[in-house]
């Protein structure tokens, strides 16, 4: 029995759809910035409306040859951007952190009259110290530090 057009088409359109939703998944990414739309753009010939912004980006857009045959590289923007976001959260932490430490110093004098001041060595302090020294250096080697 030969196959009908119309099956032919609506079978088309479902593998269409099909190979659309993980590329849908990957641009959807709330870590996703303006660097890496651009990215993005570069990378993909004739995609200049490559954006969230843009007002007629829809289904059609995205199912559009071009994108479909770069989805991975859209899906490796996209998990770059989240490895990025997670050492951005992690560095907002450092800060918040560090904001709420309190520091004592210890006035030292000397014979010639100066004054010195040193920070009180508090376990605490040192603790977080030790752990953000081990957190900025595991961000730093991951590759994702740009």
């Amino acid at each position: 029995m030969k196959q009908s057009e119309l099956f032919n088409l609506l079978m088309d359109l479902i593998d269409n759809f099909q190979k659309t939703i993980p590329i849908i998944e990957d641009l959807k990414n709330h870590a996703l910035r303006e660097r890496h739309w651009s990215q993005m753009k570069e990378q993909i010939t004739n995609m200049e409306f490559l954006t969230p912004h843009h007002q007629d980006f829809n289904f059609e857009l995205i199912s559009r040859p071009e994108l479909l045959a770069n989805d991975s590289r859209i899906k490796d923007i996209s998990k770059k951007a989240v490895k990025e976001k997670e050492i951005e959260d992690g560095l907002e932490d450092i800060r918040v952190k560090w904001q709420s430490i309190k520091l004592n110093f210890t006035e030292i004098q000397f014979k010639n009259e100066n004054k010195i001041f040193k920070i009180s060595k508090e376990q605490e302090l040192e603790n977080v110290f030790n752990q953000h020294t081990e957190l900025l250096g595991k961000y730093k080697v991951s590759g994702f530090e740009k």
